[in-house]
């Protein structure tokens, strides 16, 4: 986990080294419900990540999956000051 500050944003990126999100499904994931494996291939019901959206929504926030070069994802959050 690293963070950075900007002239308006605090930005906080998380990275996990898990089996990745394809490019075609990074706004997917951030759905109510979403899920993009059966169940019986990794828990979850497909909210986590569409609560965090919703909470930093509220909060003139902004969630994200960015590029890298591992293996896993990077999301990064952004906080106005």
């Amino acid at each position: 986990m690293t963070a950075k500050e900007t002239a308006t944003e605090h930005i906080i990126s998380i990275s996990d080294n898990g089996i990745g999100i394809g490019g075609q499904y990074r706004e997917k994931v951030f759905e109510m419900f979403s899920r993009l494996h059966a169940m019986h291939e990794y828990d979850g019901i497909g909210l986590g990540l569409a609560a965090c959206r919703r909470i930093l929504l509220l909060h003139g926030g902004r969630i994200w999956i960015d590029d890298q070069d591992e293996p896993g994802t990077l999301f990064k959050i952004a906080l106005k000051k």
